[in-house]
């Protein structure tokens, strides 16, 4: 789980940082297949901010079943 929230987190810090160099190395209406992946890359680095947040909800719901969990155990 861990390591399905890393891989997400720089997956998503790669195309974030990969949108914002396209957008400020040329003029935006330059070219419309730079459009395209401009388009493209910020799709990509939305889904993958999505998939990362439902990690994060993922995990936390974990957390309050083993809370729940422990604190209704007699130790």
């Amino acid at each position: 789980m861990v390591l399905q929230f890393l891989k997400l987190l720089i997956a998503t810090s790669v195309y974030s940082l990969q949108f914002f160099y396209l957008i400020h190395s040329s003029p935006v209406y330059k070219c419309r297949v730079l459009s395209m992946l401009w388009s493209l890359s910020f799709l990509e680095a939305m889904r993958s901010i999505l998939k990362l947040f439902c990690c994060c909800i993922r995990v936390l719901k974990l957390m309050e079943v083993f809370l729940l969990h422990a604190g209704t155990t007699k130790f």
